[in-house]
């Protein structure tokens, strides 16, 4: 079951894990991860996997998901989908944009996955390791026939 998220400790645990961390940050990242009351987030009942949500306009979100390595799988997918039914059903939402370095495939296949498409790219706008890299733009809007078809 996903819910709204308010324990922010167990959101700083989740984007703070040693293993995740280097997935969600960037080179301009401060740690440790804080979270903000004035973000939106949802997670699972058993607070292993988080995705923080940001206003883009009245109508559009960007997602942010952190998972920690014991739902790493098929769970991610799970997950990932049940939160994208409780966006749609609980917010104001009809479109949820997520970004993804190029280097992360793993973060790609799980949009596409859920049903995003590749809707472009932000070039050499994400710096890991001190090397510039292009963000894959995934989109993924309510009113597609292919939400949570696959």
């Amino acid at each position: 079951m996903i819910e709204r998220a308010i324990d922010m400790e167990a959101v700083a645990r989740i984007f703070n894990h040693p293993k995740v961390y280097g997935w969600v940050s960037d080179d301009s990242s401060i740690p440790p991860y804080v979270p903000l009351l004035s973000h939106y987030y949802i997670a699972n009942e058993e607070k292993t996997a988080v995705v923080r949500i940001d206003p883009l306009t009245g109508t559009a979100c960007m997602v942010h998901i952190a998972v920690l390595p014991e739902l790493w799988g098929g769970q991610t997918l799970a997950f990932a989908k049940d939160g994208i039914v409780w966006v749609f059903s609980n917010t104001k939402y009809t479109k949820i944009i997520s970004l993804a370095p190029e280097f992360n495939r793993m973060a790609i296949v799980l949009g596409q996955r859920c049903g995003f498409k590749i809707e472009g790219k932000i070039t050499k706008s994400f710096m890991k390791n001190w090397v510039l890299y292009d963000q894959i733009v995934l989109g993924l809007s309510k009113y597609d026939k292919e939400v949570l078809c696959q």
